[in-house]
């Protein structure tokens, strides 16, 4: 099985796990931050643009495995396919609400990303 065809199914279980979950009405998103200008007197002018995360859902970490220090209560995980690069410090948004990346697992075999899992933060 070639790389491209995991990361078919990855995504195939990712919508599956969606469709399980029920509608999310909030989108979520990955926000960019984009700095165009600025000439050295006058600062660069700062643009978020936010880029949608198909087929991410949010877990519930276990009771277990929070212990208050890497791991604290209001935790999630986030888990989205191999598309958009996830990475310390994101700032991941549902709706109103803005997460921050604390940990980033990429699943990354062979050079083809085919997940991130990423431990987030309310903001």
């Amino acid at each position: 099985m070639s790389g491209f065809e995991i990361d078919k199914d990855v995504k195939e279980m990712l919508r599956d796990a969606n469709d399980f979950a029920g509608p999310n009405p909030n989108a979520i998103s990955k926000e960019v931050k984009t700095l165009t200008g600025g000439d050295g007197i006058t600062p660069p002018t700062e643009t978020i643009t936010t880029v949608p995360l198909v087929d991410a859902i949010f877990k519930s970490y276990n009771q277990n495995a929070i212990e208050g220090t890497s791991v604290k209560a209001g935790d999630r995980q986030l888990v989205s396919n191999g598309d958009i690069a996830i990475e310390y410090g994101n700032i991941i948004t549902e709706g109103a609400d803005r997460w921050i990346v604390v940990s980033v697992d990429n699943k990354t075999p062979a050079g083809i990303p085919l997940a991130y899992i990423a431990q987030v933060r309310k903001q």
